[in-house]
């Protein structure tokens, strides 16, 4: 992706996001996985990571760009994404490549805290029925599917209610009629709100009042609810592919381990085999991290729930994010 204006905008400095610039304005580009992100890149970053290629010209007129003084910093968002981008460099066939490095940095994304310890303290004083919550677009890409078929096994034993802020996006993971099926469940069963969208404020307040997040993803780059579930006080059950074990721990949440590439941190899901393993994977360990919840004590979630906050306020400190771009932008 270019991002090559017409008309060149009147600043100083311009930061985009997965963008190469085709400007003389210093510039910077944070990316989720790798940059340049062409036909090219993508393409092997999924199906050939071990042999060097020679680059296209898009692809190669992009390299040119980030090698050019204009572009003073590549910032991954995750260790996981530099790994990507590591390898897709040491792969290229190019003079000049390794000058990139010097321009790379990690810089996880900036989260402000948005609960006080006092308000987890108190939800989770009388817990007699357990708030559960998924948020994201894509229903079937992001597990909750295997999730509520999980949760449904605990219904005799166990009070609990779902909530689901999802538009049950399914591509590549499911097809209409699954989402249809899905649609049908989700209003049917009594223990399942269901919202196919909500502004912000909105879904920040129900993550407020809920007790688990839930983000069992199969494919994610980051895993961004996490963050604003953990600042509201929610520990997280996630997995443990590219950024979502970067942010999410036993100390502040669950994590259901797949079997991932050796790269980065994909779940392996090419053949119908290492699918079929991997939802395998995801259902017995979101069913261990279900026991686990229910068997533990208030305290022991509320703890979580707490480290969680902390994380946040240490790792994703907004002032600290602003400081960091400052000495990458040269404004220190």
């Amino acid at each position: 992706m270019l991002y090559d204006p017409v008309i060149p905008p009147s600043v100083d400095f311009i930061h985009t996001f997965n963008h190469v610039c085709d400007i003389r304005i210093p510039w910077a580009a944070s990316f989720e996985s790798t940059i340049p992100r062409t036909n090219q890149t993508v393409n092997r970053f999924w199906e050939n990571w071990q042999s060097s290629f020679r680059p296209d010209s898009f692809t190669r007129r992009s390299i040119d760009l980030m090698l050019q003084d204009s572009c003073k910093a590549l910032i991954a968002i995750s260790d996981s994404a530099y790994k990507i981008q590591e390898n897709m460099i040491n792969m290229l066939e190019y003079t000049g490549k390794h000058e990139l490095f010097d321009k790379m940095y990690v810089l996880h994304p900036p989260q402000n805290v948005l609960v006080g310890e006092e308000c987890v303290v108190k939800k989770f004083q009388n817990l007699n029925k357990y708030e559960f919550i998924f948020l994201g677009r894509d229903f079937f890409r992001k597990g909750c599917d295997i999730f509520i078929d999980s949760l449904m096994h605990y219904q005799k034993d166990v009070q609990f209610h779902l909530t689901v802020i999802s538009e049950l996006g399914y591509l590549g993971y499911a097809n209409k009629a699954d989402k249809q099926k899905w649609g049908c469940k989700l209003t049917s069963l009594p223990w399942i709100t269901w919202y196919k969208s909500l502004d912000n404020s909105s879904c920040l307040e129900l993550l407020k009042s809920a007790h688990i997040g839930v983000l069992p993803t199969l494919q994610d780059t980051y895993g961004y609810s996490t963050l604003e579930m953990q600042a509201c006080g929610c520990p997280v059950i996630s997995t443990n592919i590219r950024a979502c074990s970067e942010i999410n721990n036993d100390d502040c949440g669950w994590i259901v381990p797949l079997k991932k590439d050796n790269i980065g941190g994909e779940a392996l899901r090419r053949t119908a085999e290492e699918r079929e393993r991997c939802d395998y994977e995801l259902r017995t360990g979101i069913e261990l991290c279900l026991n686990n919840i229910f068997n533990a004590k208030p305290e022991d979630l509320q703890k979580k729930a707490i480290q969680g906050i902390m994380r946040i306020r240490t790792e994703h400190d907004p002032v600290e994010y602003g400081q960091q771009l400052k000495k990458i932008y040269g404004l220190e």
